[in-house]
């Protein structure tokens, strides 16, 4: 920008409030004596300039009835800019006369009362006339205005003297400004259409260049037109509402410095009001002591995608923990779809980022329920759908002896052995013992109690047994076949003198057996295991129960265990009322038993779903000892029967049935199978 002329710039105004007097005054012989003066204005938004003449009277004027005034201009910087308007000196007077001509580059302006008149006495300054002039375009610097004559006349055209300044020099500026430094940037929204614009204007003034005075914003990508006088002085609002509408919306921003020139800026930024299409997918909690491992997969490359938050919450939902009868305490509470719902029932945020993991520790025993919600980068939360919520216990199953120490181990083993083959309301139940069955008969499950200490919480201490340390080295293994193992199994009750062995031949690899067998009357009899640790075992008149599991070392195969009847030898009716061998995974495997020429009969029994949870086919299977009417049905939670899978004459063998749950919606159900007074009940979880 070129340099100022400081002297004529200190007769201007700070050209943002308006014009300034420059007092250059001519003096007339109106009786005492009065003054003419001129004054020059820059009207910065449309980079005018304004030339006044002002008579400037003292006391006592006399009065005029002509003025008449010559003048020029510098025409490489200026041009006048339409026609000279009259001042107030003859406003009141009906005949007056105004008129203006140019010749030769001059501009002359007259005003005069017409016929007969005593003339206008000013008591006061009052304008003569006003004329417009605009910067040309062409070149730049300081430019001058002189006035070559001033004429006035009183009621007799008399000639009233008159003297002044003769030129008026003014700075003509048509650069934007320079020597400054200007930047704008504006945030991302938080989904809304309340952005938050981040306006930053950094100004070094060059001497004489004004400084930023002036802003307005105007009109692109839908964003409203500044029609806001508020916006008419700096700075500019820090927070401003766009257009509705997603899309690229545009930010202007005008500068102007003192002679308005202005400077335009201009940010860009994508109003993103629509919630992310996209989830977490495969959420998986693992339970560890007191934590859980927490793994996910994040949305493929490329998507909107910026974080993921991360919600916990309790079974229950009321803060009230209910280690480890939580299907018996209360119901869980309903899956938020949406975070709204998540911060309503009262989750907590334990995690927010971009990674594929999280640790969370220091948990008290329950189950936590996590559930994982995809922000894209405006700030936009999606849904959370079956795949990005999931629930695990913060201890390992097992667990029991106190001190709590994550290892499932011998003092475990030896705490579930005391109570083992009690029921809710018997002395020595102890609730804490009753974490199987899990739902889904994994070592890792949620705890769907059955308010009894046997054989399927023997199975999850078994596959949960050894040093495993604070974390499951291996995830949890869901039931995914459609039935038992197609490999045979043979329990043979052998004959020897007053009592029998019992013998097992399997396939393939087994963790657990269960043997249940019953007599008539009050005869007892006395179990001795040969093979080992790893038996629990109950007798009472006319039953004997045989728990067998191998925790640690090879396989068992062969002789497990010998039954002694004493004196009165094997009953005759000796039958097997229940029997289930049991894999890795706790899956049930097809088993026979034999012996005594074959006459035992295979036991009654409902055994567990495949797979279970489910959605929303599951298939079940049961085992007649021998020929009768049976009836296999489903109810719901309240009691209500909502299936009936089998009904009638069935032969001793083994059955299977699907279950369809398409019309049922997720929750706990029953399956209760029915035969000559006996009952037998397994949980199905249906998890849509």
């Amino acid at each position: 920008m070129p340099s100022r002329d400081l002297s004529s710039l200190a007769a201007l105004a700070c050209l943002l409030g308006g014009g300034l007097s420059a007092q250059a005054a001519y003096t007339a012989n109106l009786g005492p004596d009065a003054t003419l003066g001129d004054w020059v204005q820059w009207n910065a938004p449309h980079n005018e300039l304004v030339l006044t003449l002002t008579l400037q009277p003292d006391a006592v004027p006399e009065a005029l009835r002509l003025f008449n005034a010559e003048f020029s201009w510098d025409a490489t910087r200026l041009d006048p800019v339409g026609d000279p308007q009259p001042g107030l000196l003859f406003a009141e007077e009906p005949d007056s006369w105004f008129a203006w001509y140019d010749q030769d580059g001059v501009r002359t302006v007259s005003q005069v009362l017409l016929g007969s008149t005593d003339g206008v006495a000013p008591g006061a300054p009052v304008v003569l006339f006003t004329q417009r002039f605009h910067a040309t375009g062409l070149m730049e610097g300081v430019a001058a205005i002189d006035l070559l004559g001033v004429t006035l006349r009183g009621p007799l055209n008399e000639s009233v003297a008159v003297a002044g300044t003769d030129q008026q020099l003014v700075t003509v500026d048509l650069s934007a400004p320079q020597g400054q430094l200007f930047h704008m940037s504006a945030q991302s929204p938080l989904g809304n259409e309340a952005w938050t614009a981040l306006t930053t204007v950094d100004a070094t003034t060059t001497p004489g260049d004004g400084s930023a005075t002036d802003y307005m914003l105007g009109v692109a990508g839908g964003l409203p037109a500044n029609g806001d006088p508020g916006w008419s002085a700096w700075p500019p609002p820090s927070t401003f509402t766009l257009s509705t509408g997603d899309g690229l919306k545009t930010l202007h921003l005008f500068l102007r410095d003192a002679w308005g020139n202005r400077r335009a800026l201009a940010d860009s930024i994508t109003l993103d009001t629509t919630a992310p299409d996209y989830q977490v997918e495969g959420l998986d909690a693992r339970p560890q002591h007191q934590g859980a491992q927490l793994g996910w997969t994040l949305p493929p490359v490329g998507t909107d995608f910026d974080r993921l938050r991360l919600y916990r919450q309790g079974w229950s939902g009321d803060g009230v923990a209910r280690y480890p009868e939580y299907d018996d305490e209360a119901p869980m509470a309903a899956w938020p779809a949406s975070e709204a719902q998540a911060l309503a029932a009262g989750f907590t945020l334990v995690y927010e980022g971009a990674t594929g993991g999280f640790t969370d520790t220091a948990l008290p025993r329950d189950v936590q329920r996590y559930v994982a919600f995809c922000v894209d980068h405006a700030g936009n939360v999606g849904v959370a759908g079956s795949q990005a919520r999931d629930r695990c216990t913060t201890y390992i199953l097992g667990d029991v002896r106190t001190p709590w120490d994550g290892i499932v181990f011998v003092g475990d083993l030896v705490r579930l052995a005391a109570a083992y083959g009690t029921h809710e309301g018997q002395s020595g139940y102890d609730a804490q013992l009753d974490y199987g069955p899990t739902d889904d008969t994994s070592r890792a499950g949620i705890p769907l109690t059955d308010n009894r200490v046997d054989f399927e919480d023997l199975m999850i201490h078994a596959m949960n047994y050894g040093p495993s340390g604070p974390v499951l080295s291996a995830p949890s293994v869901r039931k995914e076949e459609d039935g038992g193992l197609d490999a045979l199994a043979q329990l043979a009750l052998q004959e020897q003198e007053n009592g029998l062995v019992l013998r097992l031949e399997a396939q393939d690899s087994w963790l657990g057996l269960h043997v249940l067998l019953s007599w008539g009357g009050n005869g007892m009899a006395t179990l001795k295991d040969v093979a080992g640790d790893g038996v629990l075992s109950t007798s009472g008149p006319g039953h004997l129960l045989l728990d067998r599991v191998w925790l640690e070392g090879e396989e068992i195969q062969g002789s497990l265990a010998r039954l002694d009847f004493g004196a009165t030898g094997i009953p005759a009716d000796l039958r097997v009322e229940e029997l289930e061998l049991r894999d890795a995974a706790n899956r049930s495997m097809t088993v026979r038993a034999t012996g005594l020429e074959d006459s035992l009969p295979a036991a009654f029994q409902l055994a567990p779903a495949h797979p279970n949870p489910f959605n929303p086919l599951t298939r079940l299977a049961f085992q007649m000892d021998h020929a009768a009417s049976a009836r296999l049905e489903v109810y719901n939670s309240l009691g209500q029967r909502v299936a009936t899978l089998a009904q009638g004459w069935w032969e001793a063998g083994r059955h299977e049935l699907a279950f369809d749950a398409s019309a049922l919606a997720s929750g706990l159900y029953i399956a209760r199978l029915e035969s000559e007074g006996r009952v037998q009940q397994q949980k199905l979880l249906l998890v849509r």
